[in-house]
């Protein structure tokens, strides 16, 4: 698993359980495919999307998993 540190501090974001996040496993490997360190090559994604579809949560269990 690629090494995402970027200095990042989670510990005031919301704390999403394993178990109550389901169904974003698709959504979680492209990110990781988009988001994977290339040589000489800054990555960046934007989610968007209706509120509510769970953009903020998507992007914190990202990072949680990520970061470990």
């Amino acid at each position: 698993m690629p090494n995402y540190n970027l200095g990042l501090r989670l510990g005031s974001a919301p704390r999403i359980d394993e178990e109550d996040f389901v169904g974003r496993e698709t959504e979680l490997e492209q990110l990781r495919t988009w988001l994977a360190p290339r040589p000489n090559r800054r990555n960046v994604v934007a989610l968007y999307g209706l509120g509510g579809m769970g953009k903020t949560q998507l992007s914190i269990h990202f990072a949680r998993r990520s970061i470990g």
